[in-house]
């Protein structure tokens, strides 16, 4: 990947942050990875004082991980967002609303395949997203996902090394990027100048 992408290779974030990147690429094995990374990881990003762009390369596999690196984000297409607290799919295409149907475990199955970009709002755990009381989306369900980039606040959706990972799903059945939330998603979203904990790739 350094060479390909020409890029310098550093051993630790000190390593990196010592550059002053805009962007680290970090290429770890799901079992390199745990919430006191991601405190060190968080502590050294406050040290240096500067905002970094942080996208993580990992995979169940050095395949799948060397797939997700070398893998397109779909065309620009279907724009699926699931909304548990509004009982509903949405389906966008071309920014205007196409359909919507009430939210079941098959209609959010259904609406991710073949979508560009899927967005899950509601809530969540390592395994799986809870899109009603009773009836959850596990790893185990998630269709093959053509090049999709998928953005769940939810919370501890991404936590790759935990057994059953939905994040770790998502990147094996073809996502091109995952965002998810290593606890809980209150306070940070994109654009707040605020850390974002949970990238898979660089979208």
């Amino acid at each position: 990947i350094a060479d390909t992408e020409r890029l310098p290779l550093a051993a630790t974030f000190d390593d990196a942050l010592v550059r002053d990147p805009d962007t680290i690429l970090w290429v770890a094995s799901p079992g390199d990875l745990s919430d006191r990374t991601f405190a060190q990881w968080s502590l050294a990003l406050k040290a240096h004082g500067r905002t970094v762009a942080m996208g993580i390369i990992s995979g169940s596999s050095i395949e799948s991980a060397r797939a997700l690196w070398q893998r397109d984000p779909a065309p620009t297409g279907r724009c699926v967002v699931a909304v548990p607290r509004e009982d509903a799919v949405e389906t966008y295409v071309d920014g205007q609303l196409a359909a919507r149907v009430p939210l079941s475990k098959g209609s959010v199955l259904a609406a991710m395949e073949d979508a560009a970009i899927i967005s899950y709002q509601g809530h969540g755990s390592r395994r799986g997203w809870h899109i009603l009381e009773e009836v959850h989306v596990r790893a185990e369900d998630v269709p093959p996902l053509a090049g999709a980039l998928v953005v769940a606040g939810s919370c501890q959706t991404f936590q790759p090394w935990s057994e059953g990972s939905i994040a770790l799903r998502m990147v094996d059945q073809g996502a091109a990027a995952y965002l998810g939330f290593l606890h809980s998603p209150i306070g940070y979203t994109l654009g707040a100048g605020k850390p974002v904990y949970g990238y898979t790739n660089v979208a």
